[in-house]
C-alpha cells in the first residue's frame, strides 16, 4: 500500500491557475471531494498558509505544491521511489518552466 501524502497549496489570488493546479495533483475525480481538506483563513503570507495546512495535515509525507504551478502524473511516485532507494526523509525536484504559450524550457 501507498503511503498517504498530504499536498498542501496556498491560495491567494489565483483563480486562474487553481483548476490545472488541483487537477495535476488529485487526477481522480470520483475521489476527489472526499480527499480535499480547505482551510480557510485570513491571508497571512506563503508560510502561515503552509503552516494551517501542516495543523491539518494527516499523511505519512507533506508536500508543498504552489498554486500556479502543476505536477506530471507521477510526481509523487518518483519522489517517493528515490526517497525508498536513498533511504532518505526527504526529496526535491527542479521545475520545468511552462510559459502561457504553451512551450517549455528545454534542459
Amino acid at each position: 500500500m501507498n503511503p498517504l501524502i498530504s499536498v498542501i497549496v496556498p491560495i491567494y489570488n489565483v483563480e486562474r491557475y487553481l483548476a490545472r493546479c488541483v487537477d495535476s495533483i488529485v487526477n481522480d475525480y470520483a475521489e476527489k471531494n472526499s480527499r480535499i481538506k480547505v482551510v480557510h483563513k485570513k491571508n497571512g503570507g506563503l508560510s502561515d498558509a503552509r503552516n494551517a495546512g501542516m495543523a491539518v495535515a494527516t499523511g505519512e509525507y507533506i508536500s508543498f505544491i504552489d498554486s500556479d504551478d502543476y505536477v506530471s502524473d507521477d510526481f509523487f511516485e518518483c519522489l517517493l521511489d528515490v526517497m525508498n532507494k536513498e533511504n532518505s526523509d526527504i526529496a526535491e525536484c527542479s521545475v520545468v518552466k511552462f510559459y502561457e504559450d504553451n512551450h517549455f524550457d528545454e534542459f
